[in-house]
């Protein structure tokens, strides 16, 4: 979140950035792929862990900006931008 990209879109402080970091963590649900033998090999390598959690756990969906992931066919309707899980979940 500290990347200069990410930071212009966001404009937090870093301050701001580890709290909400730090609640994140405090509410997390620690997840494990269920098979990951039967999982389609990710976009990419770097993103394996994402695609095989995807892949064994159909109420998730990704929320993240990457166009490798965003564009795959296999995962289409199971990733989504930030700004389009924010307008639904605005309803």
């Amino acid at each position: 979140m500290t990347r200069p990209k990410l930071a212009n879109l966001h404009g937090l402080s870093e301050s701001e950035i580890d709290t909400i970091l730090v609640d994140l963590a405090r509410h997390a649900i620690i997840l494990t792929p269920a098979n990951t033998k039967t999982t389609p090999v990710a976009p990419d390598p770097g993103d394996q862990f994402l695609w095989d959690l995807l892949a064994s756990l159909n109420d998730l969906v990704l929320v993240t900006g990457d166009e490798l992931l965003r564009h795959n066919e296999l995962m289409r309707n199971r990733v989504t931008l930030p700004q389009e899980f924010a307008a639904h979940l605005a309803g």
